[in-house]
């Protein structure tokens, strides 16, 4: 096989992190006596924002969870506490270890034959937290986390540290699978390394480089074998 390391990124690759984060963000809003739907789309817009300046190292994961909340309050002259929400949020959100189909069963099957590593972008707390109940923990010995380790994708230094923890110095043997191809994709490849990107939707730009390219996680086997 042509590859020895796989690096997986977490959240709609192996994680239903669309429907985590559906889940959390409902329950949160109604323990206020609150509609969800009044409140989605202007919370995506400031979330995706913010996490587009946490990916750019532009503010930290605390400020994320709460100022994401604190914005939203704001512009919809609602006067909560943004902390108090954040924290029923995350604590929702950590226990949501809601998988992909077939992503068990891939994990499983590649961790018999590969040495593999989690690497994310997520909070820490809570990806530790939705991987311990999802039952993927113990196929993970390593985990990138990178607010635990001061680099987010698509910095290098964080697939750095993922290629030292798995202990890998041949980069030409080494696969990252993710689904956002700006931190995942674009990154490992700046890094050195080939991709798989895990893109659902289908169709590409054809501007996009990557090495691979499959619709959802139960076609990395086609690719690794």
């Amino acid at each position: 096989m042509k590859y020895s390391t796989l690096l997986f990124d977490a959240d709609e690759v192996l994680f239903d992190f669309t429907k985590a984060e559906a889940t959390a963000f409902d329950a949160t809003f109604r323990q206020y006596q609150l509609n969800p739907q009044d409140f989605r789309d202007d919370y995506t817009e400031i979330n995706h924002r913010l996490w587009k300046q946490f990916s750019a190292g532009e503010v930290s994961g605390e400020q994320l969870r709460v100022q994401r909340f604190d914005q939203l309050f704001k512009r919809h002259r609602l006067k909560l506490d943004a902390s108090r929400a954040a924290a029923t949020y995350i604590n929702i959100l950590s226990q949501c270890g809601f998988l992909l189909p077939h992503a068990l069963d891939a994990v499983a099957w590649c961790s018999t034959r590969f040495s593999i590593g989690l690497i994310t972008n997520g909070l820490a707390d809570v990806q530790r937290a939705r991987l311990a109940h999802s039952g993927l923990a113990s196929y993970f010995p390593k985990v990138i986390i990178s607010e635990e380790v001061g680099y987010p994708k698509p910095h290098p230094r964080i697939f750095e540290i993922a290629c030292e923890a798995l202990g890998e110095k041949d980069r030409s043997r080494i696969l990252m699978i993710g689904d956002n191809y700006e931190t995942d994709i674009v990154g490992a490849t700046e890094f050195g390394i080939d991709t798989c990107w895990v893109n659902p939707k289908g169709g590409t730009d054809k501007k996009a480089i990557f090495t691979y390219h499959i619709d959802g996680i139960n076609g990395l086997k086609s690719v690794v074998s």
